[in-house]
């Protein structure tokens, strides 16, 4: 299996402007990266045999009623 892509962050011009927005709206700036940590935690793909086994249940039930 190939290794995962660095996790993505945004471009400094992009937090900067969020990070502005945050302020504005009276939200803490600080906890900005924490959403962003959590964020990019949530989105690593890292399959658990569960989740492959959902998915493949999820593809049979789909070909089924397809008629394949």
């Amino acid at each position: 299996m190939a290794e995962p892509a660095a996790n993505a962050q945004p471009t400094p011009d992009c937090r900067a402007r969020m990070e502005a927005q945050w302020s504005r709206e009276g939200r803490d700036p600080r906890a900005l990266s924490r959403q962003f940590d959590i964020a990019v935690h949530n989105n690593v793909a890292v399959p658990t045999v569960g989740a492959v086994l959902d998915l493949l249940e999820r593809a049979a039930g789909l070909a089924e009623r397809a008629g394949d």
